[in-house]
This record gives structure tokens, C-alpha cells and sequence, in this order.
């Protein structure tokens, strides 16, 4: 008799048959396969700002986010809106 020893990660083993850890948590994917949900670390990460930076932008009203549960997320359009809102051409006029 020939026994095989097969080593699969833990996660792999839970895709292939069906279940996930409960201690993660997945966001929706837009159809590019892209989160259209990014956390505060991820959005702070697309704007090159800091995640408190970011709260600080949500908690002013800013920034629109969805709430689930404790968590604060922020759409990939809601931060291409802050983006577009707050863009300013040229330094405005200066009073010498």
C-alpha cells in the first residue's frame, strides 16, 4: 500500500471545502476584483494620508462612509468625490 502525505495550508483547506475562518471578514468585490469598501487603514493608504487624518475627515463629514456594525468603510467613489470636491486649480489670488 502507498500512503501520500499531503500538506494544504489551513486556508486553502477552508476554500476547498467551503467554509472561512470566522475571524475573517470579506468585503465586496467590484466586478474588476477590487474591494469597493476599502477600512480606514486602506483608504488612509490610497490617499497617502494618516488614518487619523481619515477619521477626522469622516467624523466632519468630508468623507461619506457606511457604518457595519463598528466598523467605518469607505467607498472607492466616496473618496473620488473628496478628491473631486476638494481639487483646486492655481494658488488663488495673492494680496502683495
Amino acid at each position: 500500500m502507498l500512503l501520500v502525505e499531503l500538506k494544504v495550508a489551513p486556508d486553502a483547506m477552508n476554500r476547498a471545502i467551503g467554509t472561512e475562518s470566522r475571524m475573517t471578514s470579506q468585503v465586496p468585490a467590484s466586478p474588476e476584483g477590487t474591494a469597493l469598501l476599502l477600512s480606514i487603514r486602506e483608504a488612509a493608504e490610497q490617499l497617502g494620508i494618516s488614518q487619523h487624518t481619515v477619521r477626522g475627515l469622516v467624523t466632519a463629514g468630508q468623507i461619506e462612509h457606511v457604518r457595519v456594525g463598528s466598523r467605518i468603510l469607505i467607498s472607492r467613489k466616496a473618496l473620488e468625490r473628496f478628491i473631486e470636491v476638494n481639487t483646486h486649480a492655481g494658488y488663488g489670488a495673492q494680496r502683495w
